[in-house]
């Protein structure tokens, strides 16, 4: 039988192998839950390197890299595939979280109700793990003595999630338009998973029970890719059976072993006997590998000294009713009501039909034929942004990384006490909407609140790239995708990109507004006049409460946009601009009223924010962003593509639109540039978003198939070699500090879990001395965000401040004091943590 007949479902019994495997798992954990039992696991004895839940989850990757490529062949549409995963992983993981967190929460903390309920961690585990985003694995005092959490099985999805986006972006850039391709490319992962996970980002690489599913995930979708041609028989099974019997002892083992593995299922799962007279009505098995975990644990607690067998057979009970539950009332309505919405494009049943209609039109307008191509070009920077820092820093990808204590700012204020950093207060704060989000990502701890920085920024790539394909009537195509590969791939080895990106939030945040803003006026303003200039007034006042840096730049586009339209629509011409003056006066009242230091006009002179409006300085600082922002070979480049444009099509809108990318990047520089006190390297990154997008005017003459072949190849050539031009910038001292401060912070934050971890047991405030931390950035340069750290609010802290930097020195700030060295003597304490110079924790010493 060929796989192709296999992947009929009247064919094949694959219900019936997920439920076991998620059974399995059940049998494989119990032995976590029951302290001081004989290991008798019977695939460890058998395999010796793996155990019976490790085998189940790998067999979960390989049928899911089997059945939903082989999906997504059959209909390739990815904006569907994308949907369709949604609604078969968070509506049944969602339901779950809830009970956990409301139902097993309640019953088993030792918390008060209204303790429990007013913690963040309870909330912090639902919003998190509902986004599987940085799992959250305790709930306040539930479970408090398993170390592995509340719900341990949670760790795959992500994983899971991770390896559909990849395959959804592999798929939407053609790769599997041809088939030597696509293998080659899964044949590759396969390879590293199984011999080199070193190669692989963190998440996959960094344990041992996870480098393996990548590579079991794209076997599988190797025989879907390859169904006409792989042959499912005795035959086939007894020669891998033999293959890998002879080759056991050498390092091909593992691998043989799960191709034999799962091509022994795919047999199996063809046979007559199993597919008519085992086969089960429903697919329990999602809701009994979420749930099983949380019933394990809850038996064990509740009837615990009950042994191995009961946890294994009273869990798979109540987990697979809880599983059926699920299926029935929550994964199969679910994905009925998404096919049926897909199928039913007219009625649009449930969504709420006139609202859902108009949102789908203003969605299409924005995506084209794919409503879920953001998610495509949002994937595609996320590669790209891999391929261009693996470039810069050759082994270095630690996006969630950071280097300041500016980056412990949003924990400080999400887990301060009292109502200092309330929301309603921090409306008194200048940029009172930048200390909003500051608070909001605190919430998702130190690496998450990097991380939605991070996906800001692919956003904004993204949602420029789209403003171009409005501007200039584009399509989106395989040059699209390539010229936006191009355009993101300058954005991300811009020499500065990496030093400040993710610490300039503001600015981030400020053109994302300021950007969604412009794309909802221009889409709907023809139409819809004042609902699109009301939507362009709160996205711009939201966005210059968050900080004032694209004032001018966006101010210089509407003021174009008046010019173009005057004669032809006065109201459309001025709306835009007036909408936007309105909100730039409203951020100025809030700057005078909160006394910000970020704009004050009676500075003194020589402060960091001393502003200077004489011409010479003011050309003087702007000549350095240029020169520090864009290389001399993007210059030439840009020169030529205004020039080709010129040529091409000589008309004079065309090219000042050209023109006015690079004048926007120049005045997106001109506020720092009125502050020479305050230069910094990493601003020469504001504007280039737009700056950039000159690239996508190359596609535009591609696309209207303009014969300019030669000097495509020189700009091609200039652009790709251009980030070679900034080897010395790469390896200049601005970078390189940035990544030893880096590995510094990296190393404080696994010390300082390591080391509050062990104070979850204290009955009462432990007083800690903290010695050995020489460098200026550490958490308690904003002393509240120790708190953040898991049981960090159970002790006072006695801080040695470091010699060199004697900041906050003999005060008190929250759980922290603040002394020299040659003081600690005079302070008792119960714990020592002592740090080294590279901020790891080398000691944790109890004083008798």
């Amino acid at each position: 039988m060929l796989v192709s007949e296999l992947l009929n479902p009247k064919k094949n019994n694959f219900d019936l192998f997920r439920l076991i495997a998620a059974l399995l798992v059940i049998y494989g954990h119990a032995w976590a839950f029951v302290p001081g039992a004989p290991n008798t696991d019977v695939v460890a004895r058998l395999l010796g390197f793996e155990y019976s839940g490790s085998l189940a989850v790998k067999f979960f990757f390989l049928l899911s890299g089997f059945l939903v490529t082989a999906s997504l062949l059959t209909k390739p549409k990815v904006d569907e595939f994308l949907i369709k995963r949604a609604a078969r992983i968070f509506p049944g993981l969602i339901v779950c979280l809830i009970l956990t967190v409301f139902v097993v929460g309640p019953l088993f903390t030792q918390l008060s109700i209204v303790e429990y309920l007013a913690h963040p961690q309870s909330w912090k585990y639902l919003i998190n793990n509902s986004f599987l985003y940085q799992l959250e694995w305790t709930l306040p005092g539930v479970f408090s003595d398993s170390k592995y959490g509340v719900n341990g099985s949670l760790w795959t999805l992500p994983l899971e999630v991770i390896c559909y986006l990849f395959l959804a972006a592999f798929f939407g850039v053609a790769i599997w338009r041809t088939t030597w391709l696509a293998n080659g490319v899964l044949l590759a992962i396969i390879f590293l998973s199984f011999f080199a996970p070193e190669y692989f980002p963190g998440y996959w690489s960094n344990n041992k029970e996870s480098h393996l599913l990548p590579g079991c995930f794209a076997l599988g979708a190797l025989f879907a890719t390859n169904q006409q041609m792989i042959s499912i028989s005795k035959t086939g099974l007894l020669s891998l059976t033999i293959l890998a019997a002879l080759l056991w002892g050498t390092s091909l083992k593992v691998f043989l072993f799960y191709i034999c593995f799962f091509y022994a299922c795919l047999y199996i799962g063809s046979l007559s006997f199993v597919v008519e007279k085992l086969k089960i009505p429903l697919d329990p098995s999602y809701g009994v590998y979420i749930y099983g975990f949380v019933v394990q644990q809850a038996l064990a607690h509740w009837l615990p000294g009950k042994g191995i067998i009961f946890n294994q057979v009273v869990a798979a009970i109540i987990a697979l009713g809880l599983g059926v539950a699920s299926w029935l009332w929550v994964e199969k309505p679910m994905m009925q009501w998404v096919r049926k919405t897909m199928s039913d494009k007219d009625k649009l049943a449930g969504l709420g039909a006139a609202m859902t209609e108009q949102i789908n039109k203003t969605l299409s307008l924005i995506t084209g034929k794919r409503l879920l191509v953001i998610v495509g070009l949002v994937l595609i920077a996320w590669v790209t942004h891999f391929l261009s820092l693996y470039f810069i820093f050759p082994g270095h990808y630690s996006p969630l990384a950071f280097h300041h204590s500016d980056f412990y700012i949003p924990a400080s204020f999400a887990y301060a006490p009292g109502d200092g950093y309330s929301f309603v207060n921090l409306l008194n704060w200048p940029r009172p909407l930048f200390m909003w989000f500051y608070k909001f990502t605190g919430y998702f701890g130190h690496e998450g609140s990097v991380a939605w920085v991070v996906g800001i920024v692919f956003l904004n790539a993204a949602l420029s790239a789209l403003l171009a394909k409005y501007w200039l009537k584009l399509t989106i195509d395989k040059n699209f995708i390539l010229c936006f590969v191009l355009y993101c791939f300058l954005l991300f080895t811009q020499p500065y990109f990496y030093t400040f990106y993710s610490q300039d939030i503001g600015s981030q945040l400020s053109y994302l507004l300021l950007l969604s803003g412009s794309l909802a006026f221009f889409l709907l303003s023809e139409r819809h006049l004042i609902l699109a200039s009301i939507l362009l007034f709160l996205a711009s006042a939201s966005a210059f409460l968050v900080k004032e840096t694209y004032f001018l730049a966006f101010g210089f586009i509407y003021f174009c946009w008046f010019i173009y339209f005057i004669k032809q629509k006065p109201l459309r011409a001025f709306a835009p601009g007036v909408a936007v003056f309105i909100a730039g006066v409203i951020a100025a009242l809030v700057n005078l009223k909160t006394k910000s230091v970020f704009v004050n006009l009676e500075a003194e002179a020589g402060s960091s924010y001393q502003i200077s409006i004489d011409p010479l300085s003011v050309l003087k600082e702007l000549a350095r962003y240029c020169s520090e922002g864009i290389t001399p070979a993007l210059i030439l480049a840009f020169g030529l593509i205004i020039f080709q444009v010129h040529k091409a099509y000589k008309n004079k809108l065309l090219t000042l639109g050209a023109v006015l990318c690079i004048a926007f990047a120049f005045l997106a520089w001109m506020p720092n540039a009125l502050l020479p006190n305050h230069h910094f390297e990493g601003y020469s990154f504001n504007g280039l978003y737009i700056g950039f997008l000159v690239l996508f005017f190359v596609l535009k003459m591609v696309q209207d198939n303009i014969n300019f072949k030669p000097m495509l190849i020189a700009l091609l050539v200039l652009v790709v070699l251009s980030p070679l031009t900034s080897i010395k910038k790469y390896n200049g001292t601005r970078n390189t500090w940035v990544l030893a401060m880096e590995q510094i912070q990296k190393n404080m934050l696994a010390g300082f879990n390591q080391a509050t971890s062990q104070l979850k047991d204290a009955k009462q405030p432990t007083t800690v001395l903290i010695t050995g931390i020489t460098s200026p950035f550490h958490p308690f340069g904003f002393a509240q965000s120790i708190r953040s750290f898991p049981n960090g609010a159970n002790a006072n802290y006695i801080f040695v401040v470091p010699k060199e930097f004697p900041g906050n020195q003999g005060t008190k700030i929250d759980l922290v004091q603040f002394i020299a060295e040659a003081d600690k003597d005079q302070w008792a304490y119960d714990q020592e943590w002592q740090f080294d110079e590279q901020g790891k924790l080398v000691a944790i010493k109890s004083k008798n």
